[in-house]
């Protein structure tokens, strides 16, 4: 089992921000996501569980080719009454820590995301695996690779994703992405963009025309394949410069020694002040003992 760590994070502080009762028991935000993690392990009986950690956003190697890259979210979460980037690096620190502890292996690697490092795994281990993301950039590992499947936790009907048959990182190429401040083609919709994936030779095609427009500092400009080239060089897990080096990395990691000391785990609550977790710390990592 596979956790992308930032994003599990994000959705325990937004499911413990928006709960009154979770509030109101002034419990921290790592309870929830300890919670979630440990359902997962319910859910799955994974034989070993992994979780992958983004660098700062400003390290990342992509900011390289797009200087904008995902700087939109620095701005998203302004209106709400908490610090929300103060709140998320106390949360990833303490889940650092913790699962440190708790048979969970943990991964990290300067200038490299947790997609990255995620796509490196599942091209090194061909054994049944599930993504706990809800991160739609992983559809290209599972379109890629039958042994991988992807488990959305915020999916309102099938939470283990149908594989895509689709070229999703061409569409996406084209499309671009607002989530990561992507600028795509104008008027190319999730239609057109399926369309030209299917035949390379409408796509060249549509690069040479004048409708290869994109917006540029806010006036439509002609662009031909420039967009589609940068933007797949970002998007493209496999296409990652240093996807020989990562694979190396998780396989090096994948075969340490996992660490069980509840002991330990105490002393870090205490250290931490991690509110409402001690109470029920049997309750939440007994699941994890079994972890191998």
């Amino acid at each position: 089992m596979l956790i992308d760590g930032k994003n599990a994070v994000y959705r325990a502080v937004f499911a413990g921000y928006y709960d009154k009762n979770f509030h109101q028991r002034g419990h921290d935000y790592f309870v929830i996501l300890i919670r979630f993690i440990s359902n997962y392990v319910h859910l799955f009986k994974p034989e070993s569980v992994h979780i992958f950690w983004d660098p700062p956003r400003s390290k990342i190697w992509r900011k390289k080719i797009v200087g904008s890259y995902k700087d939109q979210r620095t701005e998203k979460y302004k209106e709400l009454d908490i610090d929300i980037h103060k709140e998320l690096a106390r949360q990833i620190q303490i889940s650092i820590k913790t699962f440190h502890w708790l048979n969970c292996r943990q991964y990290y690697k300067k200038e490299m995301e947790a997609d990255d490092l995620i796509y490196s795994f599942c091209s090194v281990v061909d054994s049944p695996t599930v993504i706990i993301s809800s991160d739609q950039d992983f559809r290209q590992i599972t379109q890629k690779m039958e042994h991988v499947h992807i488990y959305n936790p915020l999916a309102k009907k099938q939470q283990v994703e149908p594989r895509p048959k689709e070229d999703v990182v061409v569409i996406k190429s084209l499309m671009g992405d607002k989530s990561d401040n992507l600028a795509g083609y104008y008027n190319v919709g999730p239609k057109r963009a399926t369309t030209l994936s299917l035949d390379i030779n409408a796509r060249n095609a549509f690069f040479k025309s004048d409708k290869a427009i994109a917006l540029v500092d806010g006036e439509k400009k002609w662009v031909g394949d420039k967009i589609f080239k940068r933007n797949r060089r970002i998007i493209d897990l496999s296409w990652c410069p240093d996807i020989g080096p990562n694979c190396e990395y998780v396989e090096e990691k994948m075969v340490s020694d996992p660490r069980w000391d509840l002991k330990m785990i105490e002393k870090l609550i205490m250290k931490e002040k991690v509110r409402g977790l001690l109470a029920d710390l049997q309750r939440y990592t007994r699941l994890f003992e079994a972890i191998t």
